[in-house]
């Protein structure tokens, strides 16, 4: 059974990967030429790998029979964000990918079950590699990463 503080936590956690600024912008359509088009793949992927790490999640409150949350709207915030070139969408996704990335190590170390504790890692992880590929792409970087 999982104690209530780590229940809470990786729901909260649950959310916040379900309602981030790169699923945000993947699912509002940003305006993109043809040559930008492998930067909105690039995107798309990040958006899908980000998507699996919150099942993962999901899976792990099931596995201790508690319930994912639900996980309502997104930030009113990222509306400002609609109908923006991706190529100016970049500094904002490096900046919220590294307020993610400094919650998620606070959030780890909260963390006293041991499997929680791995799966909120493998996010933290793949945050980090996700910061990376953000900031290789705004340095003008194409294609899909290696990770």
């Amino acid at each position: 059974m999982m104690d209530a503080a780590t229940q809470a936590l990786v729901q909260d956690l649950i959310r916040q990967e379900g309602r981030s600024m790169l699923q945000y912008v993947v699912e509002s359509f940003p305006w993109t030429t043809r040559d930008n088009e492998p930067l909105l793949l690039d995107l798309r992927q990040m958006a899908d790998e980000e998507r699996r790490a919150a099942e993962g999640l999901a899976k792990l409150l099931l596995r201790h029979h508690a319930r994912p949350p639900f996980l309502g709207a997104y930030p009113m915030s990222f509306t400002t964000i609609n109908f923006v070139a991706l190529d100016h969408l970049l500094p904002r996704l490096i900046r919220f990918q590294k307020d993610r990335v400094a919650d998620l190590e606070a959030s780890e170390k909260r963390i006293l079950q041991e499997d929680a504790r791995m799966e909120v890692r493998s996010v933290l992880d793949l945050a980090r590699r996700q910061l990376t590929r953000l900031e290789r792409l705004a340095a003008g970087e194409t294609g899909h990463a290696d990770e």
